[in-house]
């Protein structure tokens, strides 16, 4: 038995699930523990997502789509992607790829 990739109703799922919890929230901070995970320059990345609000929360096919003021952030949950929230003093995860501090001190958390 191996890892089974998340289908699109699953992924739906997920999009709706975050929705209720991001929508109009604004990022005030990111922490990026695997830089690989980002295509761009990272310096470029973290200035200019820091202020950003999460307008709406789109899929296209397994890819979510966050869109902010001025950009579009995807995301694909690849094999085990996983999403979540944790408390902003807790200790990072050895899986935690990148933390997005939102702006009432909720950090939510990409795996």
């Amino acid at each position: 038995i191996g890892v089974v990739m998340p289908e699109l109703p699953e992924v739906e799922t997920v999009r709706r699930s975050l929705e209720k919890y991001l929508i109009n929230k604004t990022i005030k901070n990111v922490e990026i523990y695997y830089p690989n995970i980002i295509l761009n320059d990272l310096n470029f990345f973290k200035d200019n997502i820091k202020g950003q609000k999460i307008i709406s929360l789109k899929r296209r096919g397994k890819w979510l789509i966050f869109e902010l003021n001025d950009y579009y952030l995807l995301s694909h949950l690849r094999m085990e992607g996983k999403y979540l929230y944790r408390d902003i003093n807790s200790e990072i995860g050895k899986h935690e790829l990148v933390s997005f501090i939102l702006e009432d001190e909720e950090l939510f958390v990409v795996i």
